[in-house]
């Protein structure tokens, strides 16, 4: 029970590193929470690897959705030809967070890589869709969901790649010496 207690108050405190340093601390927080693997996670190596599914799961999603949308008939053909570009990006995202994965087992920088080149297709999907004055909220959700995803998933993997054993962490008031 001890050994219980003691994970879990590791990934509690590994949780609220990472989202401390994270650019939205609640929707980290609420991000990682979503999965109830986080609350089991021994290590960050298997918090990275929650975040990168969660992010592989968000991705295919709103590749999905763009897939969708671009094939309804009722929309417009200049939103079309936006939505043909963003399609080939958000493929491109999901592929990336796929990598990442597989790079965390065996090459922590070419993962950070992957996570942070995530990000750049749904940041051309936005740069597309503004060039044509379109707006597309849900589109804009789903690329601020990929950007979260992208972030937490850089946060975790540079931790692991430089925990700094003796840094000290300020955490609900009290200084906590963290050792990944």
């Amino acid at each position: 029970m001890k050994n219980i207690i003691l994970a879990s108050s590791a990934i509690v405190m590994s949780i609220e590193l990472v989202s401390h340093k994270a650019s939205d601390n609640t929707g980290c927080v609420q991000a990682l929470s979503s999965d109830p693997r986080t609350s089991t996670a021994s290590n960050l190596t298997a918090l990275a690897n929650i975040c990168l599914d969660l992010a592989v799961a968000n991705s295919t999603n709103s590749l999905g959705f763009v897939k969708k949308m671009d094939q309804e008939p009722s929309t417009s053909p200049d939103l079309k030809s936006v939505l043909d570009s963003c399609v080939k990006n958000y493929d491109f995202a999901v592929q990336s967070f796929q990598s990442a994965i597989s790079d965390l087992k065996s090459d922590m920088s070419t993962a950070i890589l992957d996570i942070k080149t995530a990000i750049d297709g749904p940041q051309s999907c936005r740069d597309e869709l503004s060039k044509h004055s379109l707006s597309v909220p849900e589109i804009s959700k789903r690329n601020r969901y990929i950007h979260l995803y992208s972030n937490i998933g850089d946060v975790i993997t540079r931790t692991i790649l430089d925990p700094i054993p003796s840094r000290q962490y300020r955490l609900r008031g009290s200084p906590v010496a963290l050792h990944m």
